[in-house]
């Protein structure tokens, strides 16, 4: 066994043995040659973007439409019950029209006091006729001589005190008229809205019975911005509306200035509005570029009262600093 191997020499063999098992070819397909090359091109894009792509935060905050002086609240001076009223919702009206017609309180007092004026007056009357059939008979008397001049005119003089304490009970029925009804009337030109009380209700003094929205008034939209996010906002600023009656997928995004910032923090607490923050804020007052909406093709205009979403767009920066600023701020570095 040993002499037939020696026949070979080692070199032959090992050359033998290599020549059949041949040489190892990897074979890539070309479609993940493709896959590599769009990935790697597409994280470069994406080092790109993130270098050299700005965008800046968004905050979206809540408002509402107001006129640009406000709206005129109409109150009454004192208590009492609505007989009449001579507005509806929507109506236009003018100045000094009436309003409402208010029966005073304090009603059954207010009876006795009048049935006491006409009993006065009903018995100063009788007085008056019978004082004034004595004087005419003086009068008589007088010409014959049977009477003093004196006692004539003391009797006239008399006459004249009845007939003055008559004037004056009809004064005082008169003012007692007045009185006992109160008309509330228009301090201005406008149109009513939000009427709060009907006829046959109790007033409140202290609460508004209507509001009345002035002619010709500029609607502006007055927006309440969180106070964490005040720090970059400022005058001319750009501001994105959406109008909550009139959904943005449908009817689009409409565009404001920021006119007026007020600096004083407020809560809910401190003003009457129609929406709720939730939060301390302050109170910005943005103008409309467009007072309509394109409802299919028409122009609808806009009314006090709408409510309405608003978007800021904050500090505009590049994608990496948006990305590295958690990080930095724990560092204490600025970005």
């Amino acid at each position: 066994m040993d002499n037939k191997s020696s026949l070979f020499r080692q070199e032959a063999i090992d050359s033998r043995l290599n020549r059949s098992l041949g040489s190892v070819s990897i074979n890539i397909p070309l479609s993940y040659r493709i896959i590599s090359v769009v990935l790697v091109v597409f994280i470069l894009i994406i080092i790109i973007f993130l270098f050299f792509a700005k965008t800046s935060e968004k905050i979206v905050v809540r408002g509402y439409l107001d006129t640009e002086h406000g709206i005129t609240s109409v109150y009454s001076d004192s208590r009492g019950i609505i007989t009449q009223s001579m507005i509806e919702e929507g109506e236009r009206i003018t100045k000094n029209s009436t309003l409402f017609v208010i029966a005073r309180a304090g009603q059954e007092k207010t009876r006795e006091f009048l049935e006491n004026l006409n009993q006065r007056r009903k018995n100063l009357k009788n007085e008056y006729q019978i004082k004034k059939k004595y004087c005419q008979s003086l009068s008589k008397l007088y010409k014959k001589h049977y009477v003093s001049l004196t006692l004539l005119q003391n009797t006239k003089a008399e006459l004249l005190e009845i007939r003055n304490r008559i004037k004056s009970v009809d004064l005082e029925l008169i003012q007692f008229k007045q009185n006992q009804y109160q008309l509330i009337k228009s301090p201005i030109n406008g149109v009513v809205t939000n009427i709060l009380y009907k006829e046959g209700q109790s007033i409140d003094p202290s609460k508004a019975l209507l509001q009345i929205l002035p002619d010709n008034a500029k609607l502006i939209a007055r927006l309440y911005i969180p106070a964490q996010n005040i720090g970059f906002l400022k005058k001319g600023d750009s501001v994105a509306i959406k109008y909550d009656a009139y959904p943005s997928q449908r009817f689009g995004i409409y565009k404001a200035l920021v006119k007026e910032i007020n600096l004083t923090v407020l809560t809910d607490d401190k003003e009457d509005k129609p929406i709720n923050v939730g939060q301390p804020y302050y109170k910005i007052k943005a103008e409309l570029d467009k007072y309509y909406v394109n409802v299919y093709g028409e122009k609808t205009n806009l009314s006090h009262g709408m409510t309405l979403t608003a978007v800021f767009s904050g500090d505009k920066r590049k994608m990496w600093q948006w990305i590295l600023d958690p990080i930095f701020s724990y560092y204490g570095k600025v970005s």
